[in-house]
């Protein structure tokens, strides 16, 4: 568990608590004991924008643009470049050049013996950077591209600036400015919403049934899609403003 205050710092340090099992070294407060039953604050010298737990390993964002993870990496969830087995403390991923970071996210499964993990930066471009376990294609990375990241790579979603990502155990969903939603991934149990079961390596627009305004092709739902919320084996997509 992880949670941040509202300014994000609080006596000069992060503003940033965790809690729960420490097994993997996921809650990155060092070599501890494998489980804290009481909060302790994490410092990663900067105040912490957001923060997204993961089952064996954990991201974070900060308000300066940076982003963090540790936990365990051995199927290239840190992307921290290698193949680490536990990284005790949080750590920083080496962005693309010019890259703020903005949210992250996390797909991992609660299985011990299961690495299936991933993680996605959104950058305050729009962009989304992915690594990782590739396995349904997850990560995003193109038709047909299945093997792991080690590194930040770009999600391919060319001329499409997100606003928000939630990431499943096998799916990803993220949404636009216009209100549109994408998703990709695993398509098993009909997650991502295309009308089908089949996989897809790319971000693909859903067609929510919502009314557009304007007849252009390209117009803007009339319901804006401004949350988007992937779970392990299902989606939800809502418009704030509507609630």
């Amino acid at each position: 568990t992880g949670c941040v205050t509202k300014k994000g710092s609080v006596f000069g340090e992060s503003g940033m608590f965790v809690c729960g099992p420490n097994n993997a070294k996921q809650l990155g407060v060092g070599k501890q004991a494998p489980l804290l039953a009481r909060w302790s604050s994490v410092n990663v010298g900067r105040a912490v924008r957001c923060v997204a737990p993961g089952s064996h390993h954990s991201l974070l964002c900060t308000s300066d643009g940076a982003a963090f993870s540790c936990g365990r990496g051995d199927g290239g969830q840190l992307g921290l470049g290698d193949k680490l087995k536990a990284v005790t403390s949080f750590q920083q991923v080496v962005l693309p050049s010019g890259s703020v970071a903005k949210q992250v996210a996390v797909a991992s499964s609660a299985r011990r013996f299961e690495n299936q993990s991933a993680s996605y930066v959104l950058t305050s471009a729009g962009a989304c950077l992915a690594f990782g376990n590739n396995n349904h294609m997850k990560l995003g990375l193109g038709a047909g591209v299945d093997t792991n990241a080690w590194n930040p790579a770009p999600v391919a979603h060319e001329g499409v600036a997100f606003e928000k990502i939630s990431a499943g155990k096998h799916h990803v969903l993220a949404c636009d400015a216009a209100g549109y939603v994408y998703s990709w991934g695993s398509g098993d149990m009909g997650r991502l919403g295309l009308g089908d079961k089949k996989h897809r390596g790319v971000p693909t627009k859903v067609e929510l049934g919502v009314p557009l305004v304007g007849d252009e092709p390209d117009a803007a739902p009339e319901i804006k899609i401004d949350v988007v919320v992937a779970r392990e084996t299902f989606s939800v997509a809502f418009s704030a403003a509507a609630s």
